[in-house]
C-alpha cells in the first residue's frame, strides 16, 4: 500500500526514522559501522548520547562546486555511499571537512563548517546516492587546521577514507567544547529544539501506470463478464463445421494447408473488441483484468489453492464454480499478446512486425509459461521443446518455401541432372581417359579434370548465392506486398497475401488454444499507421481462433480512417454515421465504454491511494465485515441455483431481506456503510449470475430488442451486434447503477444502446451537450403518441446563437423514428399512456455516467 507521511523534527530527534531508506528502530543501543570505520573501530552507540558525523570532501570533488557557494542555510546533497550508516538520524549534527589538495600540498584543509542532517532518505542523482543537509556555518577561506582539531576533539581515527565518517560521542562533546571556545557555533543545542511542522522527503511517488494486480474501482467483476462474453464468442466462432479424419489433421499437422483447403470453422474473420474511455480512464487496466480472468496461471495465479486466492485479485470471482464458469472455459489457456502500437509506430510495414509479436510472445508461453502442458516441471519439459523447435523449424520452412526459391531450386535441379548426364555420357568417360601407351596423343585429362574441379566449385558457391538471394527476395515480396494492390493482384501461389493469411491461419490453430491480442495506444498514433494496423486485423489476420482488443479513442481511429480515404469523403451521404465511423463500423464487432466510477468508488480510490499502510480492520468494523461475508456467501449460494431472469430476482429477494436483517442489529453509527456495501455487493452477484445465464440472451432479445424491431437496421450483422452491446452495457449498468433485468431502468438501457448504434451522433449530443439535450428530451415527454412536436418560437430580438439552435432542435426532431424511440413508445404497446422507459433528464444523467465520452 502506497504511504504519505509527514513528521515532526521532534519525532525525528527523539530516535523516529521514516521514508524508505529507513532502519528499524532498536530499543536501546544500536551498532554502528560507518563509512571508512575498519571492522575494529566498531562500537556502541549509545542512542541518547550525542554524535556526529564528518562529512569530507576534496577540492577536485563535484560538491567542491557546491561548497564554494555554501552559506547560511544553504543545502548541500552529500554522497552517502552504497547505504547511508545505521546509526544516522535526521537531526545529526554534521562537520564539513575538506581534505587534502592532491594538487597543492601545502593546502592541508580542514574544518569548514557546520550543520545538520536534514533527513536519512537518499535521492539518485546521475547514479549517486545523496542525502540532505542543510549547513549552519560555512567559510572555506579560513578552515581550522585539522591537526588543532584532531587533538582537540581526541579523534582517534586511523582510516580516513570516505564521504561519511562517524565521531564517538567523547569526540563530538570535545570537537562540541572547542568550537565555543573559538567563538564558533557549537554541535550540540544547550536546549531541545521545539518541534516544528517540516515537510520531509519521505513521502512515496505513486505510480500512474496501469494496474495489474489491484482493483480499486471495482471493475473486475465487469472484467469478468466481458471474459466470460469473449469466451462465448469464441466458441461460436470456432465450432466445426464438420467431422475431420487422422488424414486431414495430419496435413493440418504437417503445414499442407493448400492440400486441405477445407476449414473446421464456420467463420474466416477474427473478432475485434473495441474498449473506449477518456484518456486515463483505465482502458489498460481494465485489459490487464481481462488477461488475468482468461490466463490466470499465466500470471501467477494457482486456482486451485483457495486459500493463496483469498484476497487477491480474483480472489472474489466464481472461476472455480462450473454453474457460473463452465469447465470448457476453465481447461481454456489463452495466449496472451500485448502489442503497444505507439512504441511500434516506427516499425514498418506494421503487420509483419505485428505478426513476429504474436508469434514471437505464443512461442514464449509455449517454453516457459507455468502451468501450460501440464506444467513445467511436470514430465512435460519435452514436449514444450519439442512444439517450440517444431513452430521454429516450420517457420524457416514457410520462408524459404517462395516461388522465387522454388524456381531457382528448379534451376539448379535441372542443372545438377545435366552434369551429372554430361559426366556419365561416353565420349566424356572416352575423353577423361589418358592416352594409350606407345602413342603420341596428348593427355588432356589433367586439364579437364582441373577445369570441371573450378566449374563445380564456381556451380557450388553460385548454388548457395542463388538460395540466399532467392530466399531473401522471396521474403521481401511477401513483406513489402502488404496493401499494394499492383503486387497482390495476382492469384495463388503468386499472391504473397493469400500465402501470408493461410500461414498465420495455421499458426493460430496449432496452437490449439484461443489467442487474445491487446493493441494498446492506438489513439496515439498517425493516421496512416492506425489505417493500415486495423485494416490487416480485417484482411491478412484473418481466423476466428483469434480475439483483438484495441484500446484507444473512437473517435481517433474514426477520424484515421476519414483523412486516409478522403479522396472518398464525397460519396458519404449519411447524417448519423461519419464518413469515418463506416470504416470503424466495418472493422469492429464490439465497442464497450467503460463506466464511470459512482462516488462510493472513487472515494473507495481516494482512500486507496492515500492510505497510511493501515491495512487490519477497525475493531469496531470487524462485526459489520462479518456480516458482509456472510451476505456475500448467501448472495452467491442463492443465484447460482437460478437461471431465468424471474428465479434470479426471486433469489436476490432473499438476500435483501437479509440486508435488511442485518442492518436492524448493526450499531446504529455503522449501518449506513454497512447498507451501501451490502448493495454494492449484491449488485455484483446479481451482475455475475446475469452475465453468465443462459437465459440472458433470450431476454435480451424477447424482452428488450423485440418490442423495438421496428427501429432495429435491416442488417443481419448489426442486429447482433446491438445484441452483444446490450449484454455488455447491462453488466456494465448492473454493476454500477444497480440495474435489473426487465425493470423499466433495463429498458432505458436498450433504448440508449440502439441510440448508440443508430443514432449516434444524436446520441453523442445527449452525452455531451446537457443542455441542448434537457431541451429535446423535456420536448419528447411533454408530447403524446402520434402528436407532431414543434418548439416554441422565438422572441423578434433572438440572438443568432438561439437562431441556429432553434433550427437544430427543429432538425433533431424531425428526424424519422427518434421522437417514438427516446419517448419509449415501443414498450407501451397500442396504450396511449407515458412510458416509464421514456428517456427524460434524469435517465439522461444515469445513461452518460454509463457511456461516458470526452
Amino acid at each position: 500500500m502506497v504511504s504519505i507521511k509527514n513528521t515532526f523534527n521532534s519525532k525525528e530527534l527523539e530516535g523516529g526514522e521514516s521514508g524508505s531508506s529507513a532502519q528499524s528502530a532498536t530499543p536501546a543501543m544500536e551498532t554502528s559501522t560507518a563509512i571508512g570505520r575498519g571492522p575494529e573501530e566498531t562500537f556502541k552507540l549509545p542512542d541518547d548520547d550525542p554524535r556526529a558525523w564528518i562529512l569530507q570532501y576534496a577540492p577536485d570533488d563535484r560538491v567542491a562546486r557546491w561548497t564554494r557557494e555554501a552559506t547560511s542555510g544553504s543545502i548541500l546533497a552529500w554522497k552517502s555511499g552504497k547505504a547511508l550508516p545505521k546509526a544516522m538520524r535526521a537531526g545529526d549534527p554534521v562537520v564539513y571537512w575538506r581534505a587534502i589538495d592532491p594538487d597543492n600540498h601545502k593546502d592541508r584543509g580542514g574544518l569548514v563548517g557546520v550543520g545538520r542532517v536534514i533527513s536519512i532518505d537518499t535521492e539518485d542523482q546521475d547514479g549517486i546516492l545523496r542525502f540532505p543537509t542543510q549547513v549552519t556555518v560555512f567559510n572555506e577561506d579560513t578552515p581550522l587546521s585539522p591537526d588543532e582539531v584532531i587533538r582537540e576533539a581526541g579523534i582517534t581515527r586511523r582510516n580516513w577514507r570516505g564521504a561519511v565518517l562517524v565521531l564517538r560521542p567523547e569526540e563530538t562533546k570535545r570537537l562540541d567544547a572547542f568550537l565555543r571556545s573559538r567563538g564558533m557555533h557549537g554541535l550540540i543545542e544547550d536546549v531541545p529544539r521545539q518541534p516544528r511542522f517540516v515537510e520531509t522527503h519521505d513521502t512515496d511517488y505513486v505510480s500512474d501506470r496501469p494496474e495489474t494486480d489491484r482493483d480499486l474501482l471495482n471493475r473486475v467483476p465487469l472484467a469478468f463478464a466481458l471474459a466470460y462474453n469473449i469466451n462465448k464468442i469464441w466458441t461460436v466462432q470456432t465450432i466445426a463445421k464438420e467431422p475431420r479424419g487422422w488424414g486431414r489433421r495430419l496435413l493440418d499437422w504437417l503445414h499442407f494447408e493448400r492440400l486441405n483447403r477445407q476449414t473446421r470453422e464456420p467463420d474466416e474473420a477474427a473478432f475485434i473488441l473495441h474498449l473506449d474511455a477518456p484518456w486515463g480512464g483505465g482502458k489498460t487496466t481494465f485489459a490487464n483484468f481481462v488477461a488475468r480472468i482468461l490466463n490466470p496461471a499465466a500470471h501467477g495465479y494457482d486456482m486451485g489453492e483457495k486459500k493463496k486466492l483469498k484476497g487477491t485479485l480474483l480472489g472474489e470471482l466464481p472461476l472455480n464454480d462450473p454453474s457460473y464458469w463452465n469447465r470448457e472455459f476453465s481447461e481454456r489457456r489463452w495466449f496472451v499478446v500485448d502489442f503497444n502500437a505507439w512504441q511500434n509506430e516506427h516499425v514498418s510495414p506494421p503487420w509483419w512486425n505485428f505478426y513476429e509479436t504474436i508469434r514471437r510472445q505464443c512461442l514464449r508461453a509455449i517454453l516457459f509459461e507455468p502451468g501450460r502442458f501440464g506444467g513445467i516441471w511436470r514430465g512435460r519439459i519435452l514436449r514444450r521443446v519439442f512444439s517450440w523447435y517444431r513452430f521454429q523449424i516450420t517457420e524457416v520452412i514457410w520462408r524459404v518455401g517462395t516461388p522465387e526459391m522454388r524456381n531457382t531450386l528448379l534451376l539448379l535441379l535441372a542443372g545438377g541432372l545435366l552434369l551429372y548426364w554430361v559426366t556419365y555420357s561416353d565420349w566424356f568417360i572416352t575423353l577423361m581417359k589418358p592416352p594409350k601407351e606407345g602413342t603420341q596423343a596428348t593427355d588432356f585429362s589433367p586439364m579437364l579434370k582441373g577445369m570441371f574441379s573450378l566449374a563445380g566449385i564456381a556451380v557450388t558457391g553460385g548454388a548457395g548465392l542463388a538460395l540466399v538471394n532467392a530466399f531473401r527476395s522471396g521474403l521481401t515480396t511477401i513483406i513489402d506486398s502488404a496493401g499494394k494492390s499492383a503486387n497482390a493482384s495476382s492469384l495463388g501461389e503468386a499472391d504473397p497475401i493469400q500465402k501470408f493469411r493461410r500461414h498465420f491461419s495455421w499458426f493460430v490453430s496449432q496452437l490449439d488454444e484461443p489467442v487474445l491480442v491487446i493493441v494498446d495506444d492506438l489513439d496515439r498514433c498517425s493516421p496512416k499507421y492506425v489505417v493500415e494496423l486495423v485494416r490487416g486485423l480485417l484482411t491478412i489476420f484473418r481466423s476466428p481462433r483469434v480475439v483483438f482488443v484495441l484500446l484507444g479513442d473512437k473517435d481517433w481511429i474514426e477520424t484515421a480512417f476519414a483523412k486516409v480515404h478522403k479522396e472518398m469523403a464525397d460519396v458519404h451521404t449519411d447524417a448519423q454515421i461519419t464518413f469515418g465511423g463506416r470504416f470503424a463500423e466495418k472493422a469492429i464487432q464490439l465497442s464497450f465504454l467503460l463506466p464511470e466510477s459512482d462516488q462510493d468508488a472513487r472515494e473507495a480510490y481516494l482512500t486507496a491511494i492515500l492510505a497510511t499502510g493501515q491495512d487490519a480492520v477497525p475493531e469496531d468494523l470487524k462485526e459489520t465485515v462479518e456480516a458482509l461475508q456472510k451476505v456475500e456467501a448467501r448472495a452467491r449460494a442463492d443465484l447460482a441455483k437460478t437461471d431465468r431472469a424471474e428465479d434470479q430476482e426471486a433469489a436476490a429477494q432473499k438476500t435483501e431481506s437479509l440486508i435488511r436483517e442485518v442492518s436492524a442489529q448493526t450499531a446504529s453509527e455503522h449501518r449506513d456503510v454497512f447498507e451501501k456495501a451490502a448493495t454494492r455487493i449484491l449488485n455484483r452477484e446479481r451482475m455475475l449470475r446475469a452475465a453468465t445465464a443462459r437465459s440472458t440472451e433470450t431476454v435480451v432479445r424477447q424482452h428488450g430488442l423485440k418490442p423495438l424491431k421496428h427501429f432495429l437496421p435491416a442488417n443481419p450483422r448489426r442486429i447482433k451486434r446491438i445484441i452483444n452491446m446490450v449484454s455488455a452495457y447491462q453488466a456494465s449498468a448492473q454493476s454500477t447503477q444497480g440495474v435489473k433485468q426487465g425493470s423499466d431502468k433495463w429498458k432505458q438501457l436498450v433504448i440508449w444502446v440502439v441510440m448508440m448504434s443508430e443514432y449516434p451522433q444524436i446520441w453523442k449530443m445527449l452525452v455531451t451537450d446537457p443542455d441542448r439535450s434537457a431541451q429535446l428530451l423535456d420536448l419528447i415527454k411533454a408530447s403524446k403518441k402520434g402528436e407532431a412536436i414543434v418548439p416554441l418560437g422565438l422572441p423578434e430580438d433572438a440572438s443568432d446563437t438561439d437562431k441556429v439552435r432553434h433550427i437544430a432542435l427543429t432538425a433533431l426532431l424531425a428526424t424519422p423514428g427518434l421522437t417514438p424511440l427516446l419517448r419509449g413508445d415501443p414498450f407501451t404497446g397500442d396504450e396511449d399512456t407515458h412510458s416509464p422507459a421514456c428517456i427524460d433528464t434524469d435517465a439522461s444523467e444515469w445513461l452518460r455516467r454509463l457511456t461516458p465520452i470526452d
